[in-house]
Parts: structure tokens; sequence; C-alpha cells
């Protein structure tokens, strides 16, 4: 008997939206209720939480048999025009509605009505037949979408050569030690000029731990030491804010089961090549996610002390040097990973209650709260994600087999924000555990690894590109290592400071 030939209808799509459409207009099957404002617009549950990632969230999670969803904070005209545009694909904008159909389709998550309410309101006004363009370009994405969003701008480094601040600005940014990430001005901050690829600590041969500081030239491959951490660590977190390097956490002793996690943080100054000691985390963590969200630096989960699980959540902010709670993650969880886009947090895989996850959990900063997303096609831990233009990439890790053993999960997947679906990158798999992976541009950057079979340490640096989506070695870090940090930091071409001993914030010692 022959296979069936699948047959695909152009026109379906359309009609089927056209449809739906239709019944909204009309008021039928409606079977829930949006207010705002004190107006309520009757709606079909199943539109919602296919289009809507807070709809889904709250439909699938907590909402039960509700039939009226209040929403707070918004007004009736940007959510009636959010609706026409989940029934009918045309958002209609005009500069006296933007702003409150920008936030009506973020406290909804309609993504993609939120790229298009960046693009219309972007500091230079895109025309209508160019943003489809425009939304293809990352960094212009990104420059679309401050106000919206709250994306953070280009990181910026400074050279101890450039001195000439204007001298009242520059005794505030001096006596403000903690703060000074937040008062970065063109006179304190000058523009840097060559991005470089980081890789801080780690663990090396014979589970030596590192305390090196290495840069790679992007434009050439070449490396060069900028100097050591405060004290040798591994599986620590890395964040860049507003062109400071932080250093959060971590291990500075072997220890497998990682029973003395340290909550201490250290922020490099490139200006002056010095590390100050600021505020140490609520939480002792080890195998946790650290990133940047907006102007804070956000701390998800991990290993606590005695190697105990943990789904706290906290966030530091250098203006005021401290940590606050967040919402927590919705399950204790350690060798996850992580990356920002388009000012939201994701979090995928990971290890819990003796399995790995398949979870991926995305956090909303405005609405403080955790959705779920498409889960991943593979269950996984002590792997790696990043984000590059508008796909998020998750590569290496390893996972439990049916029989108890570990094994790599080598296929690489992408996730598409907009679509909430993954698909396997089968040309570009990669059999390493305990990797690093970040993405610039256009690029993802992979760093050392472990290999289970093997039982050996990788040093290997790959790139991978779109054209062809394969992986290509561009060099060798200085070592082999795994458990190690890396990003992507801005530095001037020469006269790169070489950091000193560590300065003590006063009140932490």
């Amino acid at each position: 008997m022959s296979a069936a030939q699948p047959m695909v209808s152009a026109t379906y799509p359309q009609k089927l939206l056209e449809g739906v459409g239709n019944l909204w207009q009309l008021g039928v099957l409606c079977d829930v209720t949006l207010e705002a404002g004190g107006i309520h617009f009757p709606a079909h549950r199943v539109v919602l939480a296919s289009a809507s990632g807070y709809c889904r969230a709250l439909f699938l999670g907590e909402a039960g048999p509700e039939t009226v969803v209040r929403l707070q904070g918004i007004q009736p005209r940007g959510l009636e025009n959010v609706l026409h545009f989940l029934y009918s694909g045309r958002l209609h904008l005009s500069p006296d509605n933007v702003k409150e159909t920008a936030q009506a389709a973020e406290v909804l998550l309609v993504r993609d009505a939120i790229r298009l309410c960046c693009a219309f309101q972007g500091p230079t006004m895109a025309p209508p037949g160019k943003v489809t363009e425009a939304l293809e370009d990352e960094q212009h994405v990104q420059e679309l979408q401050q106000d919206a969003l709250k994306l953070q701008g280009p990181v910026q480094a400074t050279s101890a050569m450039e001195t000439d601040f204007a001298r009242p600005k520059a005794l505030s940014y001096h006596m403000h030690a903690g703060a000074q990430p937040a008062l970065q001005t063109e006179h304190v901050c000058p523009q840097a000029t060559v991005p470089f690829l980081l890789v801080l600590g780690g663990r090396g041969p014979n589970n030596q731990l590192s305390g090196d500081v290495w840069a790679m030239m992007l434009a050439n491959g070449t490396w060069r030491r900028m100097g050591k951490l405060a004290t040798p660590l591994y599986n620590h977190a890395v964040a860049v804010l507003s062109g400071f390097l932080y250093i959060l956490g971590g291990q500075s002793k072997f220890d497998p089961a990682g029973q003395h996690p340290s909550n201490e943080v250290f922020r490099f100054d490139p200006q002056h090549g010095t590390w100050l000691q600021v505020a140490g985390m609520l939480q002792r963590r080890s195998r946790f996610h650290g990133a940047v969200l907006g102007k804070a630096i956000v701390a998800v989960g991990g290993g606590t002390l005695l190697g105990k699980l943990t789904s706290t959540v906290e966030a530091y902010e250098p203006i005021q040097d401290t940590w606050k709670w967040l919402v927590p993650f919705p399950v204790p969880v350690a060798d996850h990973a992580g990356t920002t886009h388009e000012g939201l947090l994701y979090i995928a895989g990971g290890f819990s209650s003796g399995k790995t996850l398949n979870l991926l959990n995305c956090y909303l900063p405005r609405l403080h709260r955790w959705i779920p997303n498409h889960p991943l096609t593979f269950s996984r831990c002590e792997h790696s994600l990043a984000a590059s233009r508008n796909t998020l990439f998750c590569v290496g890790g390893r996972t439990l087999s049916p029989a108890g053993a570990w094994v790599h999960v080598a296929e690489t997947e992408c996730y598409s924000p907009s679509t909430d679906q993954w698909t396997v990158l089968r040309l570009i798999s990669l059999a390493r555990c305990q990797l690093s992976m970040v993405g610039h541009k256009d690029q993802l950057y992979v760093t050392g690894g472990g290999s289970l079979g093997t039982r050996t340490k990788e040093a290997t640096v790959l790139v991978s590109k779109p054209a062809g989506w394969a992986w290509q070695e561009v060099g060798f870090l200085p070592q082999p290592l795994l458990d190690h940090a890396s990003c992507i930091f801005a530095l001037p071409l020469c006269g790169v400071p070489v950091p000193q001993e560590r300065e003590t914030h006063p009140g932490y010692q």
C-alpha cells in the first residue's frame, strides 16, 4: 500500500483566521471575557491561549473555570486593538494609540504585537514598508525596543588612558563605588572599540581550579591573559552590566558534592583594572544561572549549602548595592541554562528530583511571574543556551538513559520565541557537557566542556554561523576547561589594564 501524500492548501490558514475573526465580531461561541478599565471584551479561550503567553499560562495553570479575566494597568482601547490583531493578524497603530497598545501586548505577552509596536515607536520612526526589514536586524530591533521592553543598551568599556572627566560627575562617580554602573555617562564611560570573548575560571587538568581571565579577540582568535579572579572558581556565573564585569557565586575548592558554594560577588572595572567586592547574594549558589535583566542582575536556582537545590531567585540593583528576592522558579533546579532575549529571561532544562528536565520557562519582569513555554525536545542538564538574532540555541549537555547511565545529548535545537516552537538542527550536533556558549551578532561561540566517553576536558573553541549551520574550529583555550564561564566583553584594542588585587567595599569583608 503506497504512503499517503500530504497536500497543502495555501489559502486555508487565512480562511481559518477570517472565520474565527467573524465569530468574534458576531460574539458567537465566546467563552471568556477580558476586562480592562471596566470595559468587557468577549473572546475565545482557545484563541487567547494560542496567541497570548500570559493567557496560556493562566488558563492551563491557575485560572480553572473562571470566565472573566480582569487585567490591571492597561487601557481598554489598547486591549481592543491587540484583540483585533489576534483575530486578524493586522495591528492598526498611530502615535495616539501605540503606547497603550504596546502596554496591552506586553501584559498579554503577544510577542508579534510587541515587536510591531516597538518598531513603530522606535527612536527613529520606522516607515511601514521597512518594519519587516528592521525586525530582521538584531541591533536595530534592540534600539527600537528600548522604551517598550527596557532592553540593556550596547556594552561599553573604559580605557585607563581616557580620563577627561567632567569634575562634578566624576566626583559623584568615585564616591559611590557600588552604583558606578548606574552612574555611567559619556564622560566616565568612553565607547569601547573591540569585542573580546572572555573565559573565566573553571576546572582544568586534574581538576585544578583556574583563577585566570583570558580574552580572545574575535577578529583573529588570538588570546591574551587579562589577569586573575579574586579567587579560583568553578560553577560560577558571569554578567556584563553597563561596561562592568560581575562574577557571582561558585565554588573555590573542588568538591563534587557542591556543599560549600559562595555568595560573594566581585565587579571588575576595566577603566582602572580593579576588582571591587560588592553586596553578596542572599543565598550561596553554584551550578546556577546569572543574567542581566534590564538594569539588574538576576540569579536563578542552583545548589546551595550542603548541595541542596533551590528554586529561589534574586536580583541585584547596583545603584542600591543590594539584592532582593524575586518570584521563585517553579521547581528547585541546578545545572540549568538560561539567556535573556527581548527583555525576557528564559531558563531551559536542568536537574531536579533525580532527573533531567525539558522545561522552558520565561520570566516576565513587568508581571513578576514565570510562565511555561513549549518544552525542549530533549531533557538535558549541564548544557548551554544562547540567543542569536531572534532565536535561542540549546547546545550539549547530558541526560540519564533508561538504564540510569549518563549519556550525551548531542542534538542542537533552536527555539523561536515568536512561534513558541523548537527545531532540531542535526547538522551542528555537539557531544559535550559542562561547556559554555555565548552569542554575538549572528554567531555562537562554544568553549571547553567535557566528554563522557573519554573522560577528557576540551580546549577547542568552536563557532557556528547561520550560513551552513556547522561548527568551525577557530582556536584553542590556553588549557582544557569545563564548568567555566564566558561572555562577550568590550575592551580597547590596546592598553587593557591588568586587574590588580581586589578592593573591598565597606561592609563586605
